[in-house]
């Protein structure tokens, strides 16, 4: 058995946006062998631990927050030269997890009901480009839905109906730098880009309810190298592609639709990732 204590502590935590007490940290995690396991250890652990994980995802969200608005990162300033290169290098996380965590923060805040992190990304358009009419939203989403808990997909409706000038892709507070600069007469370059990331693309466009997921799949086809129909795995699992330049011209003239903008920051952002650095 592996037993390892995480607090000893019982004193409840206490929210930092509104006083209010939350979920006390588990006093140990155990894990006990797999074959062992009975339903009433599974059950009493994640009664234990969920409410406390969404504690500490408030709590993270929140700190996060005021090391971006108030600049506190910049105590590192010799180490990092941008938030998200903070984020990256201090704690290995990404930026789009980071500002996930930082609008699930800004959200509870204004809508203490709020639950999950779908809802969190329903609103995350209109926190950012209507936040006078997140109650609205909220207050319709809710009366819509049978269990008074709105789902992503009512929020969604109700953002656009509430605030039909929202667009669904929210408007990341830094605008990156052009993501990949090219010559005119650059040629095709060869890039190794992280492994997985067409499938967790194709991953969140489910999530998101959305047809992402067959746009992505249509501009690899005709445009990544090989260019052969494959399963979304089987072309993860490759790593290596061609990517062309016809390929960012393509997302170019997408980037003014919602769907396509994010592409455009998703991919750009991983061959960015991918580009060697002087």
């Amino acid at each position: 058995m592996v037993d390892a204590a995480v607090g000893t502590d019982s004193t409840a935590l206490v929210s930092v946006l509104s006083g209010e007490e939350l979920a006390p940290p588990p006093q140990q995690v155990v894990f006990k062998p797999f074959e062992e396991l009975s339903p009433e250890d599974c059950v009493e652990a994640l009664d234990e631990a969920i409410p406390f994980f969404d504690t500490m995802r408030l709590y993270v969200g929140y700190h996060l927050w005021a090391l971006q608005e108030r600049g506190l990162w910049r105590r590192w300033e010799d180490e990092y030269s941008t938030f998200e290169s903070f984020v990256a290098g201090r704690y290995d996380r990404t930026r789009q997890w980071a500002y996930q965590q930082i609008d699930f923060a800004k959200l509870k805040m204004k809508l203490p009901d709020l639950e999950t992190e779908r809802q969190a990304r329903a609103l995350a358009p209109a926190l950012h480009q209507a936040p006078d009419k997140l109650r609205t939203i909220w207050k319709e989403a809710t009366a819509q839905s049978p269990s008074g808990r709105p789902s992503g997909r009512l929020l969604k409706e109700q953002s656009q109906r509430v605030a039909p000038e929202i667009k669904s892709t929210r408007q990341l507070q830094r605008q990156p730098e052009p993501l990949v600069p090219m010559e005119e007469d650059e040629e095709d370059v060869e890039l190794v880009l992280p492994a997985g990331l067409r499938d967790r693309m194709l991953e969140r466009a489910i999530d998101e309810g959305t047809d992402l997921g067959g746009l992505v799949q249509r501009m690899w086809v005709r445009y990544a190298q090989p260019v052969a129909p494959l399963t979304g795995r089987e072309l993860a699992e490759l790593g290596a592609v061609q990517v062309p330049k016809s390929l960012y011209e393509a997302i170019e003239q997408v980037a003014d639709k919602d769907v396509g903008l994010w592409v455009r920051n998703i991919l750009g952002q991983a061959v960015a990732e991918a580009m060697p650095r002087n």
